[in-house]
């Protein structure tokens, strides 16, 4: 027999079953559209976060600075350096015809003609500058008001800036620019400092360095991404040649491009020489999410996500296909039974499987491609506003459009891994129908089971005949009752390690956005917060009155910190803080201590304290969550409940001048080991009597972050909070008596501030006040710190329950299929029991029977593969990041489980309801298959 007669009668199958057919159809096309939102979705992905990094930083990958000619060829020869770029810094120059007098200077870069693309430069008007004595102005010097226009002349004499304080005895800070100038003292400035007009405080010099250039205007460019607002300087740019820039051995700048089909590994190991006397900056927001990021802590995690994710869609869809074709076993038994009976081989019932499964998958392939673009589109402009967030660049965003990024091997990916699963979804089907001779598929008993089972008087007595009965059908129908069970595992389990995956990688990420060494302040229900910043207390109460007397001011909360402000022994730490700080320096040693080498680090060494200062009423709600004793609180002098939470990690420890071998961190659940009622033996240091004095707290409890409403504490030190008064008390031995002194060490106030809608200048008023500007308080919006955390997290949310979505529609595919197909093998079954009178209800009441049974294997099979799952998903966080409090995920498990219990329900009722409209006559009449 020619197999084109076995295609033929099998394509008459597909088509007389066709809601089978059209359920494959579905499943391949959803089995293909997340292959493609794999490959093309992880390709485009990456592509649409670089562009969104260039944009900010430009498209280089690495750059050296300071270099000069023969360190350049030694660059220029690296195995992995695809291209190079040069630049260099020229300085500073007066700028005469500016219309902006708070911006007097241009400060001049020169690019090489790579370098100008690199850096995201764009032309508004004219050309480039191909000569020396060529330059390109920003466009902001235009908006501000300048008459400078193309051709016009430009002497450069180029300077540098300082500033001189001038009153005895005080100091000018810049808080921004971690600069303070005392009396008489002369400080350089960075170029990006702002102009200040003539004041009594300081004075700005000028010093001119003797270069000239005389420069033409050639054209203008956007005004570009490293032009600061507030500097005192425009941004300008002319060209040079690396040989040009290395005349008389003088020190340039380059930017490099890598090769980066394998990783950063090797290049960053090239560039380690230049490391340890040189500037050597990565530009991350390009290499980050394209897995070659410097830190390899983000190319393990991109890595494993794409690997998990393409496993379940590959496991859920050879278990939809897997299921189809082993439901419709028996009817396509028999026909096939009938062609072997007259010359079809082994072999051509094979191909008739075969045929079938890949004439599916040939439609579904350019459907589910198409499909999986659009998706990825649609999903990456639901993800547009939030990398625009994390980039910092809100108003640049719609620059970078998003674009497929379609590349030819990653189409070849996607057809190749569909074609394999669906082979190895096709074959055990078309293995064991080649199997079997004519005679058993034609009568259809080759899957009846040889044992019979009578009736069970026990279990009708207990749970009556429609339990006995169910159970009867579950044992005869297995083959089909496995493939339910199989789906709603895999439901299960994608909804289970999904969320747990969700629940924990944004824990994570919440946890390390924070600023270690810091309060970290829940800012939900607030708006601004100000504050003093060095101790000067004189206008704070006045700022504070006028705050709470304000009509916009809804609500204020006032709490004071300390930060280094003491020291207590090592001992006061407790034994899992020191276990965890000993994995870190085994890390930096890239071996493992013994105790003594490690202990020798810190002996009799003591450790920083910082406090937490709050009034009596917050004192009170904390102590009412936490666990504290009341009876130490009302009879200690100084009462202080203990903030346990803690964490060391190889970026708040640093050890010598050694490299880490890898990121990592541990949470710490406990900080301190002492006792309520033990003492805190704090040291302070008191500037008037030149001499540490000692101020013992008395541990009143404990508080974990969950406890708090206000507060997380993130730190590799120890917090402790207090009262307000304890506060004062402490700084009384703090602060310097005399006026003229910083209090930097003393424990500042703050003012959250929560405004009520209605129309106040309140804020432009704090945030212009000169005290504010000259670094003695602080202003700024509450939710300010929050925005990455945020954002990172809801793209981890969209990207990952979204991949949930689509992959749990498979499921429901084969769970759908498998319900119906049972349900529909059972017509005889169902007639018959109703000939002997049973009635619908008795029937439906079978039918949960079964439904219960196979709900039990399920939550059984599905506990045994996804517990092993979290385990190594969370064996792998620990091992990538470090150890942290990683939750089970106890109430995602109950959901998916009553979530599957209710679709199979649904599902069986109306696979049922539409069964039997069928005529019971005809039923029985009905040959079986």
């Amino acid at each position: 027999m020619k197999n084109h007669v076995v295609h033929y009668v099998t394509f008459q199958y597909m088509k007389r079953n066709h809601k089978r057919t059209v359920t494959a159809f579905f499943g391949i096309v959803f089995m293909v559209l997340l292959m493609t939102c794999v490959f093309v979705g992880k390709d485009t992905g990456i592509a649409y976060l670089e562009d969104m990094g260039a944009a900010r930083d430009g498209k280089w990958h690495a750059s050296i600075y300071d270099i000069n000619s023969e360190e350049l060829s030694e660059i220029e020869s690296m195995e992995h350096v695809s291209d190079l770029a040069i630049s260099k810094s020229m300085g500073l120059t007066a700028f005469n015809l500016s219309g902006n007098p708070e911006k007097p200077y241009l400060n001049i870069r020169a690019y090489s003609e790579k370098c100008f693309d690199w850096m995201n430069i764009e032309l508004s008007e004219g050309r480039f500058p191909t000569e020396t004595n060529e330059i390109i102005l920003s466009e902001s010097v235009r908006e501000d008001g300048s008459s400078v226009k193309i051709g016009d002349e430009i002497s450069a004499e180029y300077l540098t800036r300082s500033i001189t304080g001038l009153v005895e005895g005080v100091e000018s800070v810049f808080p921004f620019q971690d600069i303070t100038v005392k009396y008489g003292e002369s400080v350089e400035i960075p170029k990006d400092f702002p102009y200040y007009a003539e004041n009594d405080s300081f004075r700005e010099d000028i010093n001119y360095t003797g270069e000239r250039q005389n420069y033409r205007v050639v054209g203008f460019m956007k005004t570009p991404g490293f032009e600061s607002g507030g500097s005192a300087c425009y941004e300008a740019v002319t060209w040079i040649s690396p040989e040009i820039a290395a005349e008389n051995g003088g020190l340039f700048n380059v930017s490099l491009m890598f090769d980066l089909e394998d990783s950063m590994t090797a290049p960053s190991r090239e560039l380690r020489k230049y490391s340890e006397n040189k500037t050597v900056a990565f530009n991350d927001y390009v290499l980050a999410f394209s897995g070659n990021s410097s830190d390899s802590t983000i190319n393990i995690i991109v890595q494993a996500m794409t690997l998990f994710f393409l496993t379940v869609i590959i496991i859920a869809s050879i278990i939809l296909i897997y299921n189809l074709f082993n439901m419709s076993f028996e009817e396509r038994g028999r026909y096939l039974g009938m062609l072997c009976s007259v010359g079809a081989t082994g072999r051509q019932k094979r191909s008739s499987v075969y045929f079938e499964a890949f004439f599916l998958l040939l439609l579904a392939l350019p459907a589910g491609f198409l499909l999986g673009l659009a998706v990825v589109q649609g999903g990456m402009m639901m993800l547009q506003p939030f990398v625009g967030k994390i980039w910092g660049i809100y108003g640049r965003i719609q620059d970078v459009p998003v674009t497929l990024n379609i590349l030819p091997e990653r189409v070849f990916c996607v057809m190749v891994v569909s074609i394999a699963t669906v082979f190895v979804s096709a074959y055990l089907p078309a293995r064991k129908i080649s199997k079997i001779g004519p005679i058993e598929c034609i009568r259809g008993n080759e899957q009846q089971p040889k044992k019979l089972h009578s009736m069970d008087m026990r279990l009708i007595r207990r749970r009556g005949v429609e339990a006995m009965l169910a159970r009867n059908s579950l044992r005869v129908q297995r083959r089909k009752t496995r493939g339910i069970v199989r789906s709603i595992v895999v439901f299960a389990v994608i909804l289970v390690v999904t969320s747990f995956g969700v629940q924990n990688v944004t824990r994570i990420v919440s946890y390390r956005m924070q600023d270690d060494s810091s309060l970290n302040y829940k800012s939900d229900d607030w708006d601004y917060i100000f504050g003093t910043m060095n101790g000067d207390f004189v206008d704070y109460e006045a700022v504070k009155e006028q705050i709470q007397a304000d009509e916009g001011v809804e609500a204020v909360c006032e709490w004071g910190t300390g930060t280094f402000i003491g020291t207590v022994p090592n001992e006061v730490f407790s034994r899992e803080y020191w276990q965890a700080l000993h994995k870190v320096f085994n890390l930096y040693y890239h071996r493992e201590l013994t105790d003594e080498e490690f202990n020798e680090h810190f002996s009799g060494g003591r450790g920083l304290l910082n406090v937490v200062a709050v009034n009596d009423e917050m004192f009170s709600q904390i102590a009412e969550t936490a666990d504290v004793d009341e009876n130490i609180i009302r009879d200690a002098e100084y009462p202080a409940i203990v903030a346990q939470d803690g964490e060391v990690s190889t970026e708040n420890w640093r050890v010598g001048g050694m490299d880490a071998e890898r990121y990592q961190f541990y949470q710490i659940e406990r900080m301190t080991d002492l006792e309520k009622g033990e003492i805190i033996p704090i040291t302070l240091y008191c500037p008037d009597e030149k001499k540490n004095e000692d101020f013992p707290l008395t541990v009143s409890g404990y508080a974990s972050n969950e406890q708090l409403e206000m507060f997380q504490f993130h730190s590799e030190q120890m917090w402790v909070i207090i009262r307000m008064d304890t506060g004062e008390a402490m700084n009384e031995i703090l602060m310097s008596s005399d006026v003229n002194d910083d209090n930097y060490q003393a424990i500042q106030k703050h003012l959250m501030v929560k405004m009520n809608g209605k129309a106040t200048d309140l804020p432009e008023k704090l945030r212009n006040m000169p005290v504010v500007a000259g670094g003695k308080y602080f202003f700024m919006d509450a939710n300010y710190a929050r925005t990455l955390a945020d954002s990172l997290n809801s793209m981890i949310r969209i990207l990952l329950y979204s991949f949930v979505i689509l992959a749990s529609a498979i499921s429901m595919l084969s769970l759908h299929n498998s319900i119906r197909g049972r349900i529909l093998g059972r017509r005889q079954e169902f007639a018959i029991l109703k000939s002997m009178g049973a009635t619908n209800g008795q029937i439906r009441k079978m039918l949960y029977c079964e439904c219960g049974a196979i709900m039990g294997r399920s939550i059984l099979w599905a506990a045994a593969i996804a517990v092993p799952l979290i385990f190594l998903i969370r064996e792998f966080l620990i091992k990538v990041l470090g150890y942290m409090k990683i939750s089970f995920p106890w109430i995602m498990c109950g959901a998916a489980v009553i979530l599957a219990a209710v679709i199979l329900l649904a599902m069986t009722q109306r696979c049922f309801a539409q069964m039997n409209q069928r005529n019971v006559a005809e039923d029985i009449r009905e040959e079986r298959g």
